[in-house]
């Protein structure tokens, strides 16, 4: 008996070095070349993508899909929810559309609306809409019925965001970013030290309390002072310059991962984050899985952290699951991993695993002819010491190999499943 485990361990350890771990993961999606422009999760985990003919909506992470029954084909240019999942979608060239039973119907909702090229919408924490438009700000305190200028600002907005403090930031085509302190009636510019003229592309607020912008040309740039100065935040985001000088590497957008990670969605090359909840030591590329030179266009997350990726024409990918992980400690000297206990397994089982800088840790369930059972953990972590929780319920008695891998150490722990 111990012989056969020791061969079997042996079988395992070799497959490992074979392939490199997958970060992500294809999704079917209703059509295999449709574009996805802009994509959503409302409060209940239903994902919503805008195409150029259609919204459709999936609750079982792509398994199947449904559409709206009454969209009028317009493309899709962005998408929102708000805290009672009446769902939102701006549109190129025809307005604003609103859904009050989960995606199934749409009416078109733009009165008062005088451009009607809908770039951005921002819901305000009392369900108010602002939206940016070719012509300015629109807002409305009706849930859409009727819509009134909002604001100062007769600039071409491409993206609107309002951070902790209640300060709002909207970036613009070709003339940097603004900010307003009076909920958006009056607006400063507050761009010193962006490479101007640029269009904004991305804004978001970083855990650490700045605002990140993503420009083309130019990248990203990071202020913390309120906008008083941006420097350049581009360090590990693969920017070639043009015969211009110009940085001209598209920035998709921006997403927070458990307010540590920031997920950057960059056109043409795909996914990268920056931990800052550690050192900085600039942006990581994470692109494992998505296609070569991926042009990717839209990212989002539901409420358990499964993080999806959207292209045009290339498919719909999503992250492993970020589940069954407790941080214990919140340092590590070394790469470590514990036995699995309790051991024989009844139905749930634990080990820990210590991470001594940021990276991607995955762990996989193989039964004894080797085939993959279960992946309980594939994700990004910050240093520290996490425990990882097993839920073998319903698997056969027998003898599980558990492969631990981080970007340079592979640690395996045999299991026993009891009856």
């Amino acid at each position: 008996m111990k012989k056969n485990l020791f061969l079997f361990l042996l079988f395992i350890l070799a497959s490992f070095t074979i392939t490199a771990q997958d970060i992500w993961s294809p999704v079917n999606l209703p059509s295999e070349d449709m574009a996805i422009y802009h994509m959503i999760t409302d409060n209940n985990n239903r994902l919503f993508v805008g195409s150029d003919d259609n919204i459709y909506f999936t609750d079982d992470s792509g398994d199947t899909w449904s559409s709206s029954s009454n969209w009028p084909g317009y493309a899709v240019n962005c998408l929102a929810v708000n805290s009672t999942n009446n769902v939102f979608a701006g549109t190129f060239s025809n307005g604003i559309f609103r859904s009050e039973d989960g995606g199934n119907t749409y009416t078109q909702i733009n009165n008062g609306v005088s451009f009607l090229n809908i770039w951005c919408i921002l819901v305000n924490d009392n369900d108010d809409l602002i939206i940016g438009t070719p012509g300015g700000m629109f807002k409305s305190t009706d849930n859409g019925d009727n819509w009134m200028v909002h604001g100062d600002l007769a600039d071409e907005i491409q993206a609107l965001i309002k951070d902790d403090t209640g300060i709002m930031y909207t970036g613009t085509y070709t003339n940097g970013v603004f900010k307003s302190e009076d909920g958006g009636a009056t607006w400063i510019a507050a761009s010193n030290g962006l490479p101007l003229p640029a269009q904004v592309t991305a804004l978001i607020a970083d855990p650490d309390g700045g605002i990140l912008v993503g420009l083309y040309p130019g990248g990203v740039f990071r202020t913390t002072d309120g906008g008083d100065n941006w420097s350049e935040f581009n360090e590990g985001i693969p920017i070639g310059d043009d015969e211009s000088g110009s940085k001209d590497l598209s920035i998709g957008g921006f997403w927070h991962l458990f307010g540590l990670f920031v997920l950057l969605i960059v056109y043409a090359v795909g996914v990268l984050f920056f931990n800052f909840g550690a050192e900085k030591t600039g942006w990581v590329l994470i692109a494992a899985g998505l296609p070569l030179n991926p042009s990717t266009s839209s990212i989002t997350a539901d409420a358990e952290n499964q993080v999806f990726v959207g292209t045009y024409h290339q498919g719909l990918y999503s992250g492993q699951d970020f589940l069954g992980v407790e941080q214990l400690t919140a340092d590590a000297a070394l790469f470590e991993v514990s036995e699995v206990f309790p051991n024989p397994v009844a139905d749930k089982a634990s080990f820990t695993v210590s991470v001594p800088q940021p990276g991607f840790v995955s762990a996989t369930l193989f039964d004894q002819a080797g085939k993959e059972v279960l992946k309980p953990v594939s994700q990004l972590f910050n240093k520290g010491t996490y425990q990882i929780n097993i839920d073998m319920e319903g698997l056969p008695a027998g003898t599980y190999i558990i492969r631990v891998q981080s970007d340079q150490n592979i640690r395996s722990l045999m299991c026993l499943k009891g009856l």
